[in-house]
């Protein structure tokens, strides 16, 4: 049986080594962790991060019906702290005053 979260480390670590910078060191499961995990009926998807400064995150997404695999990779752009009960109007407020 094989086991889709090693699956998932496998794909982002042959996309990172494939199109990392030359100064960058090689990326090895090691330094790759599964953030969250769902498996649905044959379907599964995975939330990934690496031990790289690179703020970026993976999604890994297997479709038991084709049998692919699709990997998006995303980058942060935001980071909002929002307390229960703040009006959410002042976040788009916060957003224009940033820019």
């Amino acid at each position: 049986m094989h086991d889709p979260q090693l699956t998932a480390k496998v794909r982002v670590m042959n996309f990172f080594n494939d199109f990392r910078l030359e100064n960058v060191p090689e990326l090895t499961l090691e330094g790759i962790h599964i953030v969250w995990f769902c498996y649905t009926l044959k379907n599964w998807k995975a939330l990934v991060s690496t031990v790289m400064r690179d703020e970026m995150y993976y999604e890994v997404t297997y479709n038991a019906e084709l049998d692919e695999t699709y990997l998006d990779v995303y980058t942060k752009a935001y980071n909002f702290v929002i307390s229960d009960g703040q009006n959410d109007n002042q976040l788009t407020l916060d957003l224009i005053e940033a820019e």
